[in-house]
C-alpha cells in the first residue's frame, strides 16, 4: 500500500505524511515488524517515541532522529510552580534550586513524576524526607522504584508485585478482569494500586500497559532482577491462560508465555492439543508459530512435521469438510514458511485439492488456488512435469470462468511463465509474461505500481 500511495502522490504532485504518534505504545513486539524497513518516494514517515525498543527500531531503518531539547531553567521554574500550583503545593526556594540542580530535571517525565509523589506527602517535614529520597534517583527506573516502594507502603507490597509482575509479563497487556481473576485480586485493592500509579499504566483497546519502558525496567528492576523469576512471571501467566477456553486472546498470549518462559513441553502440549492447534494454524501467524516451534524444536528431540502430521492428518485424511480443506491448506502454509517441503506438505495439498473438487467440483473457480498452491510445491521439489500441468488447469479454469481479462487469470500466466523460464523455455515465458502485463495494464492502467 506504500507503494500505491507513492504513485498517487507522484501523480498527485504531493508528498504524502504519515505521522504516528508515541510509537513506544503502539506495539507488543520490540522490533515492530509493520514499520516499513523501506520508504518510497513522495512518502514520509514521522514518528514520536520515548527512548527504549521502539527507539531502536527506528535507529536500526536508519532513520533521521530529532531529539527534543531537554527544558531551559526558566521552562522547569515555571513548570513546577504551575503544575503545583493546581494542587495547592508549593514549595520553598531551597527545595526547587534541589530539584532544578538534578541532572535528570530538565527531562519533562522525570519533572511530572517527581512533584506527583511529592503532592502525596502528608507534611512538610514528610515532603522534604521524600524530595531527598527522591533526589538520590540517579535515573528515572530508579525514580519509579520509589513510586513502587510507596505504592507497596500504602497497598500491600504481595499485592502491589504480583500485578506488576502480571503486566510485565503479558504480552501486550491485561484486561482489568484478566489481572483480576490472574491473582484473585479484590477489585478495592487494584483500584487503590491503580490510582496510586496514575499516568504510569494506560487503557489501550481494553486492555492495559505499562506507559513507557521505564517502568516496565522499574518492576523489572524491583520484582525479577533473576532470569529465573522473569521465567516464573511467565510460568505464572502461562498456567493461568491455560485454564481459559481457547479464544483470539488465549491464542495470543498462551503459546507466547511458554515460549517465554522456555517452557518447551508446556509449549508443545499446547500446540498439539487438537482445538489449540487447529485454532493457531488458522490465527496465529506463520513467522510467529514457526518461531514457536523452534524453540521447541531447538530444545527437545521432537521435529514440527512429525507432532503436526500426529495430530492432524488423520483427522483431515478422513473429513471431508472444507473446514478441513482450510486447515489443511494453513498448516501447510506453515510448513512452506518454514522451507519444510517434505511429504507431509505434498500429502496436506493433495488432500485439500480433493476434499474441494468432491465438495464443489472439479471446475470450480476456487480449485485453480488448490491447483496453484500444489504447482508450486511441485515446482519447489523439482518435479516440474506435475507442476506444469497443475498452472496449466488452473489457468484454464480461470479463462472459463472469468473470461479473458482477469486479474487472476495474469497471475496464472505469471506462474507459468516462471515454470516456463525455469525450464529454458524463454521465448514462451516471454509470451506469457508479455500477455499478463498487457492484461493487467487494461485493468489497472499502465502506472499502477
Amino acid at each position: 500500500w506504500l507503494g500505491t500511495l507513492s504513485e498517487y502522490a507522484r501523480q498527485q504532485g504531493a508528498q504524502a505524511i504519515i505521522a504516528i504518534d508515541a510509537l513506544d505504545k503502539l506495539s507488543h513486539d520490540k522490533h515492530i515488524p509493520w514499520l516499513p524497513m523501506y520508504v518510497p518516494p513522495y512518502v514520509h514517515v514521522v514518528v514520536s517515541t520515548l527512548d527504549g525498543e521502539a527507539m531502536k527500531a527506528c535507529n536500526e531503518r536508519g532513520w533521521f532522529a530529532l531529539a527534543v531539547p531537554a527544558l531551559e531553567q526558566q521552562q522547569r521554574e515555571e513548570f513546577i510552580s504551575q503544575y503545583l500550583g493546581r494542587f495547592t503545593r508549593k514549595l520553598s526556594a531551597n527545595e526547587i534550586k534541589a530539584i532544578l540542580a538534578h541532572p535528570l530535571s530538565a527531562l519533562p517525565l522525570y519533572l511530572k513524576v517527581l512533584l506527583d509523589e511529592l503532592r502525596y506527602a502528608s507534611s512538610h517535614e514528610t515532603l522534604v524526607e521524600s524530595l531527598q529520597t527522591y533526589l538520590s534517583c540517579k535515573s528515572i527506573e530508579d525514580l519509579y522504584g520509589q513510586v513502587l516502594e510507596r505504592v507497596e507502603n500504602q497497598c500491600g507490597k504481595a499485592a502491589v508485585q504480583s500485578a506488576m509482575t502480571s503486566l510485565w509479563a503479558s504480552r501486550a497487556g491485561l484486561s482489568q478482569t484478566e489481572l483480576l481473576a490472574m491473582h484473585a485480586l479484590p477489585p478495592a485493592v487494584w483500584s487503590a494500586i491503580r490510582l496510586q500509579l496514575d499516568d504510569a499504566i494506560y487503557d489501550e483497546g481494553g486492555l492495559m500497559r505499562f506507559t513507557h519502558d521505564y517502568m516496565r525496567a522499574a518492576v523489572g528492576g524491583r520484582y525479577l532482577s533473576r532470569r529465573m523469576n522473569q521465567r516464573k512471571a511467565h510460568l505464572v501467566a502461562g498456567k493461568w491462560w491455560r485454564t481459559q477456553i481457547v479464544t483470539s486472546r488465549v491464542l495470543f498470549e498462551l503459546p507466547w508465555q511458554w515460549y517465554s518462559a522456555h517452557a518447551w513441553e508446556d509449549l508443545r502440549n499446547c500446540l498439539t492439543d487438537f482445538d489449540t492447534a487447529t485454532a493457531a494454524v488458522l490465527y496465529i501467524d506463520n513467522i510467529q508459530l514457526f518461531k514457536y516451534w523452534m524453540g521447541i524444536e531447538s530444545n527437545s528431540s521432537l521435529q514440527m512435521e512429525g507432532e503436526l502430521e500426529k495430530v492432524f492428518l488423520e483427522w483431515i485424511q478422513r473429513s471431508e469438510s472444507l473446514a478441513a480443506e482450510e486447515v489443511a491448506r494453513c498448516v501447510s502454509e506453515l510448513l512452506d514458511t518454514a522451507g519444510r517441503w517434505g511429504s507431509l506438505n505434498e500429502k496436506l495439498l493433495l488432500r485439500a485439492l480433493i476434499i474441494r473438487e468432491k465438495r464443489l467440483g472439479k471446475s470450480h473457480i476456487s480449485i485453480a488456488t488448490n491447483l496453484n498452491n500444489l504447482a508450486a510445491f511441485y515446482k519447489q521439489i523439482g518435479d516440474m512435469s506435475n507442476a506444469k500441468i497443475l498452472y496449466e488447469r488452473a489457468l484454464s479454469i480461470r479463462m472459463r470462468k472469468k473470461g479473458s481479462k482477469n486479474l487472476d487469470i495474469a497471475s496464472s500466466m505469471c506462474n507459468l511463465a516462471g515454470l516456463k523460464e525455469s525450464l529454458g523455455d524463454y521465448k514462451e515465458s516471454e509470451i506469457l509474461h508479455k500477455r499478463a502485463l498487457a492484461m493487467r495494464e487494461k485493468i489497472v492502467g499502465r502506472n499502477h505500481p
